[in-house]
């Protein structure tokens, strides 16, 4: 809030194009700009990429936690899965960004995603018929059950 009103008194005063350098190089360089226009700027611009690569490497080690103890097959009480499987999906996680990287960006991102949604969505229909028939064979069998004791 402090900041988004900071940059439209920026933008209104003509102190820094704020729109101009979101929409000419990035949104994120209009953050940096705003953030380096504070006092002590160049402080908060390094306070704020470490406390970002806090955020991402605890992001990447809850997520490749849960992703392994996804996929671990006999997961049971306080077990946690095996280091190799957590090693293994923050190093995938990890490649993902780097990937993108050298491919493009954030359209060609888009166009990943919407591809890789196909199969998927045809996973979801299989899945949804197998509910309506499994709740269709749970319906009748308690049918079944509530004649067979009157």
């Amino acid at each position: 809030m402090i900041l988004g009103n900071y940059a439209l008194s920026l933008e209104l005063n003509g102190s820094f194009p704020v729109i101009q350098e979101a929409v000419n190089n990035s949104p994120s360089a209009a953050i940096a700009g705003i953030v380096a226009l504070l006092p002590a700027g160049d402080f908060w611009l390094l306070f704020l990429a470490v406390i970002g690569l806090i955020f991402m490497g605890t992001t990447y080690d809850s997520a490749s936690y849960t992703i392994a103890a996804g996929t671990t097959k006999d997961l049971i009480g306080n077990q946690h899965p095996a280091r190799w499987n957590r090693v293994f999906w923050a190093i995938a996680l990890g490649l993902l960004p780097v990937a993108l990287l050298f491919v493009g960006g954030l359209r060609e991102l888009q166009t990943a995603s919407l591809i890789s949604s196909v199969p998927l969505l045809i996973i979801y229909l299989i899945l949804a018929v197998s509910i309506i028939r499994w709740l269709t064979e749970f319906k009748l069998a308690g049918k079944t059950n509530n004649l067979a004791k009157q």
